[in-house]
């Protein structure tokens, strides 16, 4: 009885990994793209943490200016931010059953930044 050859590895069409084949293998290297990618969500992520701490940083100034207590700043700050946080999402809700994927795709960060 002669030995069975094993099948050739056709590329999955949804990852383009042949079988057996990890995203890790040394096989597949980063390109430059997928580096820039990388540094640019790196930023936008240290700009969202600074963008979270600067009212916290400025909270003393905040009251001065507006005349508002602290307890009045813990609300704008607390139930505000979530009341506008919940308020934007129904408008991404909206533009998703109204508009094609790709628009909602762009337009979801606007709405949460």
């Amino acid at each position: 009885m002669p030995p069975v050859k094993p099948a050739l590895a056709e590329p999955n069409e949804t990852t383009g990994l042949k079988s057996g084949e990890t995203a890790g293998s040394p096989e597949r290297k980063a390109t430059a793209a997928a580096w820039l990618t990388l540094l640019v969500l790196t930023i936008l992520n240290v700009l969202n943490f600074i963008d979270r701490f600067l009212p916290d940083a400025y909270a003393n100034f905040i009251m001065e200016d507006l005349h508002i207590s602290a307890m009045q700043l813990g609300i704008l700050s607390g139930f505000g931010f979530t009341v506008r946080a919940a308020a934007s999402s129904l408008v991404v809700v909206v533009a998703e059953s109204t508009r094609d994927r790709n628009s909602v795709c762009t337009a979801a960060p606007a709405d949460h930044a």
